[in-house]
C-alpha cells in the first residue's frame, strides 16, 4: 500500500470556500490584526466594529515604515479611540521585515477569542510572515479567522494601459509605471528560506502585475533556470481585459523555459491546489522559488502550502516607491471570512 507523500495529502484536502459577511460576529476576548494600507477597504472592518458598538475585542494596528502619508494610520487610530477599542501599534519595516510574524505575536500571547486577520491593506510578504507564525506559534488554526475585503474599482483603468503599451511600443516612453516605481531589494528572510542541493536549479515561480519592474528585478536577480508564470483571473467580467494586459506588459512570451497557468484572484483555492501540483511535479529536482507578488487571496493560498511544505523559498520584491498612492483601489464590494478551524497543523499528518 502506497504512502501519501505530504504533497498529496495537502492537495486532497477538502478547503473552505470564502464566505460574504455582511456583519461580522465579534465576541469578547477577540483580537482583530488591520493595516494601515492607503486604501478604502483597508478601515472597512474596524468601520463595522465601531458603528456596531463590538467592545471588549483587541486592535493591533500595524503601522508601515518608512511612513507614506497617504497610509490611513491616523483614520484607524482615530476609529479605535472613537470606538473606546484596547489597541495596540505595530510598527512595520517594509525594507527590513526580517522577524515581523514573532514581534505580532508576542502582542498576544493572552489572548482567549478569535484571532481575525485583516488582509486588506496587508503587505503580500507579510500576509505570509503571519500566517506561518501561526503554524509554529499555536497548536491549531481552530480560532483562526481571515478577513478581505475585496474593492469596488481596481485602477489602472483599461486606457491608461492602453495608452502607455502604444506609447512604449511606439518608443515613446520605455518605463511604464502604474502604482509603484522601482524595487528597493528581493527580500530573502530566514523564516522564509530553504536550502538548495549542490548544482539543484532554480524555478521561479511568479505573479506578474502592473508593477512589471518586480517582475524585471525577480528575473534578474533570481536568474533562473525555468519559470512558472501564474496569471490571475479576475472574478469580475468586466476586469478580464487585465490578464492579457499584464501579460503583455511583463512580455511573458518572450520569456524561454517557462510554463504558463492561470487561477482565480479571488478564490484561494485554485492557488492552493496549484501549488501543491508544482511542488509535486518540481519540488524533488529543483528548488522552488516563490514571489507572492499576486493578489491577497492568492497569497492566502500560497501561505497555507508554505506552512507546510517549508522547503519553499519566499522571496518579495520589496517597492521602492509608490508612484501614486491615491490612485490604488477605490470601495468596497464586499467582505469576505475565511474561517481556518479545519485547516490542519504539520503534526495532523504525521
Amino acid at each position: 500500500m502506497k504512502i501519501p507523500r505530504l504533497d498529496e495529502k495537502l492537495h486532497n484536502l477538502s478547503l473552505p470556500q470564502l464566505k460574504v459577511e455582511n456583519e461580522i460576529d465579534f465576541k469578547s476576548g477577540d483580537i482583530l490584526v488591520v493595516s494601515a494600507g492607503f486604501e478604502d477597504r483597508t478601515k472597512k472592518v474596524l468601520e463595522q466594529i465601531v458603528e456596531r458598538e463590538v467592545k471588549d475585542i483587541l486592535v493591533v494596528v500595524i503601522l508601515y515604515k518608512p511612513l507614506v502619508t497617504e497610509n490611513k494610520s491616523n483614520e484607524l487610530l482615530e476609529l479605535c479611540k472613537k470606538g473606546g477599542l484596547d489597541t495596540i501599534e505595530f510598527s512595520y519595516d517594509r525594507e527590513h521585515p526580517e522577524g515581523a510574524g514573532v514581534d505580532i505575536f508576542n502582542h498576544m500571547s493572552n489572548q482567549t477569542g478569535n484571532l481575525w486577520i485583516d488582509i486588506s491593506g496587508m503587505s503580500r510578504l507579510l500576509i505570509i510572515q503571519v500566517i506561518n507564525k501561526i503554524k509554529e506559534h499555536k497548536t491549531d488554526f481552530s480560532s483562526i479567522k481571515i478577513l478581505y475585503s475585496e474593492a469596488e474599482e481596481y485602477p489602472p483603468s483599461k486606457d491608461e494601459v492602453s495608452k502607455a503599451l502604444k506609447e512604449r511600443v511606439e518608443g515613446h516612453s520605455d518605463m511604464v509605471m502604474f502604482l509603484s516605481s522601482g524595487v528597493f531589494d528581493v527580500s530573502i528572510l530566514p523564516e522564509l528560506s530553504s536550502i538548495a542541493l549542490q548544482g539543484q536549479p532554480i524555478r521561479m515561480v511568479a505573479f506578474p502585475t502592473f508593477s512589471y519592474d518586480q517582475f524585471l528585478a525577480l528575473r534578474s536577480i533570481i536568474q533562473p533556470s525555468y519559470s512558472t508564470i501564474i496569471n490571475g483571473h479576475p472574478p469580475s467580467e468586466d476586469n478580464y481585459w487585465r490578464l492579457d494586459a499584464i501579460r503583455n506588459l511583463n512580455e511573458i512570451d518572450k520569456i524561454v523555459h517557462k510554463e504558463e497557468y492561470t487561477v482565480s484572484t479571488l478564490d484561494y483555492r485554485e492557488t492552493y491546489k496549484l501549488m501543491t501540483e508544482i511542488y509535486a511535479k518540481y519540488g524533488t529536482m529543483e528548488k522552488l522559488v516563490i514571489a507572492p507578488t499576486g493578489s491577497k487571496m492568492q497569497t492566502v493560498g500560497l501561505a497555507l502550502v508554505r506552512t507546510h511544505l517549508n522547503d519553499i523559498q519566499i522571496v518579495y520584491p520589496t517597492p521602492k516607491s509608490f508612484v501614486n498612492p491615491g490612485a490604488y483601489t477605490k470601495g468596497v464590494k464586499a467582505v469576505y471570512s475565511l474561517d481556518l478551524s479545519d485547516f490542519p497543523c504539520r503534526g495532523d499528518f504525521l
